[in-house]
């Protein structure tokens, strides 16, 4: 199951990224500020590589925003996510678990926190973000990938955006 190469998504791609730092803390994360990052799309026609070409599809329950803290580790992990969004393995087209409705855009497998404290999608969890980086790993996206995304985008943490 090794990912040889770079492994491409059906993110649609009326979307757009980007984050904010705040100064805020996360649960767990005290003494380090937020990265408040955000996922909006607007509604499309879906294309070849999704479930239903040529059929409209929603994005209801957009913008959405996620959680990192900014740490280090936090930083590896947004660059770890503006990789997958590049790479188009952030969201993708299919049935929403949430609403139960088909033709929507939806998460894909790559778990991130939506809540600042809560029970399921927020902090304090402390295996987040390795469970971030196994998840991104899932997809393809190495250390090593990260490292070189780093180097490239020194300011990327500050810039808030690509």
């Amino acid at each position: 199951k090794k990912v040889h190469g770079v492994r491409t998504g059906t993110r649609p791609l009326t979307g757009q990224m980007s984050h904010r730092l705040l100064r805020d803390c996360l649960p767990g994360h005290e003494g380090s500020g937020i990265i408040e990052i955000h996922f909006h799309f607007q509604p499309g026609v879906q294309g070849p590589e999704h479930p239903q070409p040529g059929v409209p599809y929603s994005a209801r329950n957009f913008p959405r925003v996620a959680y990192l803290p900014d740490s280090s580790q936090g930083e590896r992990a947004l660059h770890g996510v503006y990789l997958a969004w590049s790479q188009r393995l952030m969201f993708t087209v299919g049935r929403s678990i949430t609403t139960q409705r088909d033709n929507c855009v939806t998460w894909n497998d790559i778990h991130m926190k939506t809540n600042i404290s809560s029970s399921e999608h927020g902090y304090p969890d402390p295996q987040y973000l390795g469970n971030l980086a196994q998840d991104l790993a899932g997809f393809g996206i190495t250390e090593a990938q990260i490292a070189q995304h780093m180097a490239s985008h020194p300011d990327l943490r500050t810039r808030g955006g690509l």
